[in-house]
């Protein structure tokens, strides 16, 4: 038995609400605070979070920044920096209660605690699991820099 469709015209990737784009200390939603300070130093210290659950597998889930100018009109894949580009992320893997601790100028610090983005070939979150993905962004590009 076969099926006869596209996945893509039948069903959205990222389950229903998500993904989940938030930050701060109160894990305010994007729509409502969208500044974030990346100085774990800081009292207010907060960085931005995305939470997503997949309704089908995927082999690329990319994270990138872009210039501030950047629109839709200009995507290509991949990304380049003459699409402008500023870089992938590069994702907290660390434990969440050492950042405050950390001297996230330091790339020794950034390089021990962070993964590149993009992840690949990840699980559907389907019916069993309902554990979602969670990355956190401190700021820092798959190249050591700051975005």
């Amino acid at each position: 038995m076969g099926v006869a469709s596209s996945l893509y015209e039948n069903k959205h990737v990222f389950q229903k609400s998500y993904p989940v784009c938030f930050g701060g200390a109160n894990w305010k939603d994007i729509d409502e605070d969208s500044m974030y300070n990346f100085n774990s130093k800081a009292e207010s210290f907060n960085y931005f979070k995305v939470s997503s659950m997949l309704d089908w597998g995927v082999h690329e889930l990319r994270w990138d920044v872009f210039d501030s100018d950047w629109d839709e009109s200009k995507w290509t894949y991949p990304p380049t920096a003459a699409n402008g580009l500023v870089g992938p992320v590069a994702r907290w893997a660390g434990a969440y209660s050492n950042l405050p601790s950390l001297d996230l100028t330091d790339p020794a610090v950034i390089k021990a605690n962070t993964l590149d983005t993009p992840v690949r070939s990840l699980s559907c979150n389907g019916f069993a699991s309902c554990n979602d993905y969670l990355y956190r962004w401190t700021g820092h590009l798959t190249n050591g820099t700051g975005a």
